[in-house]
């Protein structure tokens, strides 16, 4: 057999045609993922854009955590199970802080040990709107851990600031986002 050779101008229309078909198939395997293991899906996409945006927030060391960790949180645990929410809590909120340059110590497995139990109270309450659970648990959750930073030495002036600003940005999660997402998660 002959053998053909490739020149340089040909090599490349075959290396940008294999570029484009591999990005085409990789898209399209996603949609069909998409389609056929939504609640999945949906589950890994949020994860990663909530990962990303939680690691950019330690990164730049904003001074207060506006991730919507504690938000999602309750919309797994209420969707797809306690120990969804509480893989997501991990994979979104501890493992990128941990990453961007935080340090895993008795303040943040306090924190971890606060949402996990917030997540798992919000499991005797299914039967009642979401929207009220979730008002009243993350008001619970940002109080215990106002309190909680306090006692940790965090002054307490910051606190009252930190724990007004995550109230109103978890609420206006709450409200913007969660028929939207309880729709894409049916």
């Amino acid at each position: 057999l002959p053998e053909i050779a490739l020149t340089p101008q040909i090599a490349n229309i075959f290396k940008k045609r294999f570029n484009i078909s591999t990005y085409l198939l990789f898209f399209t395997l996603l949609i069909m993922c998409i389609i056929v293991f939504r609640k999945i899906s949906i589950f890994f996409i949020l994860t990663l854009i909530v990962s990303t945006f939680t690691y950019i927030n330690y990164y730049i060391k904003l001074p207060i955590d506006i991730s919507p960790v504690i938000f999602l949180g309750l919309v797994f645990s209420r969707d797809i199970g306690i120990f969804g929410a509480i893989m997501f809590i991990i994979a979104s909120g501890i493992i990128p802080m941990v990453l961007a340059g935080g340090s895993f110590d008795h303040t943040t497995l306090f924190y971890l040990t606060l949402i996990i139990l917030i997540n798992y109270a919000s499991l005797f309450f299914l039967k009642l709107p979401f929207l009220y659970i979730a008002f009243s648990l993350i008001i619970l959750h940002h109080v215990i851990a106002f309190f909680g930073s306090i006692s940790f030495g965090t002054p307490k002036h910051k606190e009252m600031i930190n724990l007004i600003v995550k109230i109103f940005v978890d609420s206006f999660y709450i409200l913007t986002f969660s028929e939207f997402i309880f729709y894409l998660m049916r």
